[in-house]
């Protein structure tokens, strides 16, 4: 009787603690890069930074890079505006920051390049990783 209500507590637990991993798809159609004046240290600047645009609503994906001062992220277009991008940055750190040389172009799916001089809708679907479900025998087989 112990063992059952051990395997079905540990059954509940496994779970009601596991965690899905419900990413949605972003469809990244726009590829932006700029230098940022201002960053001081690597860690609290351009960490910080890349974490805060990393978190941004349709951001597929953001580097940057403290060695050459630049920034360089994937991102929606439709979901996210470069302006204000940049506008964050920029308040962050009492005004500190500084952004120049701002490059957009746009991603075209077709041929998987990017073109800066086309301006039509079109766009890349980028998945993210998919929940998966851990192997109760192994689980149990040590148990038991």
């Amino acid at each position: 009787m112990k063992n059952i209500l051990l395997i079905l507590t540990t059954t509940l637990l496994l779970f009601a603690c596991g965690s899905e991993n419900k990413q949605q798809e972003i469809v990244a159609n726009t590829n932006s890069s700029f230098v940022i004046e201002g960053m001081t240290c690597e860690e609290m600047c351009a960490k910080r930074i890349e974490d805060k645009i990393a978190r941004t609503a349709g951001v597929k994906e953001c580097a940057v890079d403290f060695k050459n001062n630049s920034a360089a992220l994937i991102y929606d277009s439709e979901t996210t505006e470069i302006d204000d991008i940049v506008s964050m940055i920029e308040k962050m750190g009492d005004n500190k920051y500084t952004i120049k040389n701002l490059k957009t172009e746009k991603i075209n799916s077709k041929s998987g390049d990017i073109s800066s001089s086309e301006v039509n809708e079109t766009s890349q679907i980028l998945s993210g990783a998919s929940f998966e479900m851990p192997n109760l025998l192994e689980y149990f087989r040590n148990i038991i």
